[in-house]
């Protein structure tokens, strides 16, 4: 699997296209803003989007939801335990001046697996930064960790529906349980491994 960070919107967010070497399909996680310069780099590397998945429902990460699946007609995927977030963003974020169009076309659970070409990624559901976050582990050795886990440190938990009790569970149980060397593909920052974060900040805030 290939893949390719986008930096995008106020909030530096990391927009992943994940990419099947053999057929080009590809997943795009998060497309957080900037939609032409998402579209431009999947166009310039002639990659064959099939779907976006949000790791969760805050709107650093699903801004350019519209613009990306009308311009290559493909749907949209989210956690249901974001729904109300889907469904009521401007009642959680309109004070920060956020709008958008970001219904999702599907809800997914825990467990679910998205194929594309020879590639896939597995939904682990990790609540705690948001009911409804979710990772992307493809089995072997890449986790796309949304705001879960970061490079030093763990996502916020003071944003509606946040809970520190439920990301300690989230890490514990399911992210820390993995390969030692997974790379770690995070929501913003630099890529960091399980090891290296079970070594340092994030195992003192758990």
């Amino acid at each position: 699997m290939l893949v390719y960070k986008v930096v995008v919107g106020e909030l530096y967010t990391n927009c992943y296209l994940a990419v099947d070497e053999k057929t080009s399909q590809t997943l795009i996680i998060d497309p957080g803003d900037n939609a032409d310069k998402i579209i431009n780099r999947i166009l310039d590397h002639k990659l064959k989007p099939v779907a976006i998945i949000n790791t969760h429902a805050h709107p650093d990460h699903m801004l350019a939801n519209y613009e990306v699946k009308q311009k290559f007609s493909i749907p949209v995927y989210a956690h249901e335990k974001d729904k109300i977030m889907f469904k009521s963003g401007a009642l959680f974020f309109g004070s920060m001046g956020y709008s958008a169009k970001i219904s999702p076309d599907h809800y997914i659970k825990d467990g679910q697996v998205f194929d594309f070409g020879e590639s896939s990624l597995k939904v682990l559901h990790t609540p705690g930064h948001s009911p409804g976050g979710i990772c992307l582990y493809d089995g072997d050795k890449i986790l796309f960790s949304g705001d879960t886990l970061f490079k030093d440190g763990v996502g916020r938990v003071d944003l509606p529906g946040g809970s520190l009790s439920a990301l300690s569970n989230s890490i514990k149980d399911k992210i820390f349980k993995l390969p030692k060397d997974t790379v770690v593909y995070p929501g913003h920052g630099m890529q960091t491994t399980i090891y290296a974060e079970e070594m340092n900040v994030a195992r003192e805030l758990l």
